[in-house]
Order: C-alpha cells, then structure tokens, then sequence
C-alpha cells in the first residue's frame, strides 16, 4: 500500500475510521504522556488574561475561531479541521499548555514555544478557558475593548458571523 499511491492524502478528504481511531488516539496519548512534565499555570490576573486574548485573536482565530468569528480560509480548508475551542474540552491546562508551546504534527498546528515566551502562552491558555462561556457579543466586546496585539493584526483572517458578502 505504501508504494502504491492508493492511500489518498488530500487534505480535503477525511480519513477513513480506523485511521482517524488511530491517528487520534495516537496525538490524545501523546499529548496526555508528554504534557505531564510542564510546570507552572495559566495566570489569573486580568492583564495577563487580555494579553492571552490578543495573542488568541491574533494568532489562533483564523484556524479556530471564536464565539461569532468564523474560521478562515486555512482553518476551513485543513483536514483534520482544527478544535473549535469554543467548545467545552475536556484538556487540562498543561495539555493546552503542551500542544500551543509544541504544536501537532500532521494537523497543521504550529509550535509557538519557538516564538513566544512561556508567559505569553499561559495568557493563550487562560484565555482558551474562558471561550466555552463566552457569547459572541462578548467576544467582539473584548475585539473593541482590547484590541489585536501590535504586530500580529492581519495576520488571522477575522470574519464574524454574518458579516460575509454574499
């Protein structure tokens, strides 16, 4: 099968059950094994929490979304889609620590430990926490509140719900 080219690997098909069972299972154990040696916690300081969103809205928005904000055309477009973290999830700090600082080969997720320091990915974190209970009123309300980080607006494509020309 490996050098037959049978297997498909486009991105815009999923995978079969059992290679998404395996695939998966493979990236939960992973995470959960190595996840176990990270030290510290997400902040609980209300600047620390505003950075986390600007670093969110600016970095993480476009694969993931936000409560009113749609994916854009690279997070629509990957298989396997990336989490909708506005979605309740069952990971623990450390895990979501582990998986911004180091990233998930094959799902497209980058590893930001080698750009960004410790502190800000914890605000990241913290951040994350709080989206299953937030409301998109609420989410724009922090958009105008506390704005995209200097440096990374534009970089995530930010299209509200709705908002979309026809």
């Amino acid at each position: 099968m490996l050098f037959t080219g049978v297997y498909d690997v486009a991105a815009s098909r999923g995978h079969n059950a059992f290679t998404f069972w395996f695939l998966s299972t493979l990236s939960d154990r992973s995470v959960e094994v190595h996840s176990a040696s990270v030290v510290g916690s997400p902040p609980t300081d209300s600047a620390a929490l505003h950075d986390g969103f600007r670093e969110y809205d600016g970095m993480c928005v476009g694969c993931h979304g936000a409560p009113g904000v749609e994916r854009g055309p690279a997070g629509k477009g990957m298989m396997p889609k990336p989490p909708d973290l506005g979605e309740q999830s069952d990971l623990t700090d450390r895990e979501i620590f582990w998986i911004v600082d180091h990233g998930i080969k094959l799902a497209g997720m980058p590893a930001f430990g080698a750009t960004e320091s410790d502190e800000t990915m914890w605000g990241v974190v913290a951040f994350v926490k709080q989206l299953p209970s937030m409301s998109p009123a609420q989410y724009s309300e922090w958009r105008s509140t506390y704005g995209a980080e200097e440096g990374h607006e534009g970089e995530a494509s930010h299209t509200a719900v709705g908002d979309r020309k026809p």
